[in-house]
């Protein structure tokens, strides 16, 4: 996924929707070099599930330019962290 970056930085929308294999430290690493992300749908991104709050928010902070993004359908992200998002973010529309 970080070829994606070398190959389009200038990507503005991305939609990982139901990709088992994205982790939180692959997603920092993909979108902190991605400099013009607005949009980041990650729905059913199963993968992401385990983590804690800081890696969340870890690699979400790092997408300076995000405008959207749907945390929707990945199971075991729950409300109160999602809650979170939109205090952190607040630049950012956050479905759930």
């Amino acid at each position: 996924m970080v070829c994606l970056a070398t190959i389009a930085p200038g990507v503005t929308h991305l939609n990982l929707s139901n990709c088992p294999q994205i982790t939180l430290n692959g997603l920092y690493e993909l979108v902190a070099s991605l400099a013009n992300l607005r949009t980041l749908s990650l729905h059913g991104c199963n993968g992401l599930s385990a983590p804690t709050g800081q890696s969340w928010l870890r690699a979400l902070s790092a997408i300076r330019t995000l405008r959207h993004l749907d945390v929707s359908g990945i199971r075991g992200l729950k409300s109160d962290m999602v809650d979170t998002f939109r205090q952190v973010l607040p630049s950012v529309h956050v479905v759930s």
